[in-house]
């Protein structure tokens, strides 16, 4: 160091040095802030879901009443868009792509375009990709299907139904109270338009029961191994909003081990 300070040398050093640590630390530190931001958007659309749900078992009953749509050889497409419709009447939705894989807009209109300019248009036509990057679908298409009914609400997350068969009595684990699904659904926490579609990232199943809306992926559930990264992913739900991490991208975690990184 000079008597007058620093050289140029040692301030182009000691520049180069902060660099390359913020070039360390900078993609873990944005990396964290976007799970927190997936986290707090997932138990916003869970809390919405439920509220939902609560309201719509007030006016109509348990989902076994509702205008016929858990009956055997569910799994239809109007079937979908009647729990979407009524899902609707207590979210902000502002678009139902229904219909066709393209979807409508909310006058009934075919939807061709998929552009980022049309809500419905530019929905994903991809099956959807599990955690393990496999492109395999695992609990349907439900980006194109018309077996699914797809409703975007005001905040631009997309929620997608779709009901199971034989009168809300599927199991869906080995538990006692696990034996009352109804149907399906998905949660698309920044909207069918961006990528990456993916369990376990964007995409957040839940399980629509009898008596309410079931994270996929709680113990004893037949998806409750399925949130690592060498799994399809689509039991994070229950492990994101149970352990509000999602630390299954960093480590090896489990239900009866550790569930954090640290």
């Amino acid at each position: 160091m000079s008597k007058n300070g620093f050289t140029l040398a040692e301030v182009l050093i000691t520049l180069g040095i902060i660099g390359v640590v913020a070039a360390m630390t900078m993609p873990s530190l944005v990396g964290h802030y976007r799970e927190k931001q997936t986290i707090v958007a997932l138990k916003k659309s869970y809390s919405i879901l439920n509220q939902a749900f609560l309201m719509a078992t007030k006016d109509y009953g348990p989902p076994t009443n509702w205008d016929g749509i858990f009956t055997p050889g569910g799994g239809c497409g109007s079937c979908a868009k009647k729990i979407g419709d009524i899902f609707a009447q207590y979210i902000q939705r502002i678009e139902k792509c229904y219909g066709s894989s393209y979807g409508v807009d909310e006058d009934g209109n075919p939807v061709y375009d998929q552009g980022e300019n049309t809500k419905c248009g530019g929905i994903d036509r991809q099956n959807p990709l599990q955690l393990n990057g496999s492109g395999d679908s695992v609990l349907g298409d439900i980006y194109v299907s018309v077996n699914f009914a797809r409703s975007i609400i005001s905040d631009g997350t997309l929620f997608i139904t779709q009901t199971a068969t034989n009168n809300c009595t599927n199991k869906y684990g080995t538990g006692s109270n696990q034996n009352n699904l109804c149907g399906y659904i998905f949660v698309d926490i920044n909207g069918g338009h961006k990528k990456p579609n993916q369990y376990g990232i964007d995409l957040f199943p839940f399980y629509l029961t009898n008596t309410g809306l079931v994270p996929v992926g709680v113990k004893n559930s037949y998806s409750d191994d399925t949130c690592k990264k060498s799994s399809s992913g689509i039991g994070c739900t229950a492990w994101v909003l149970v352990n509000e991490n999602m630390d299954y991208l960093h480590c090896d975690v489990d239900w009866d081990g550790k569930t954090s990184c640290k």
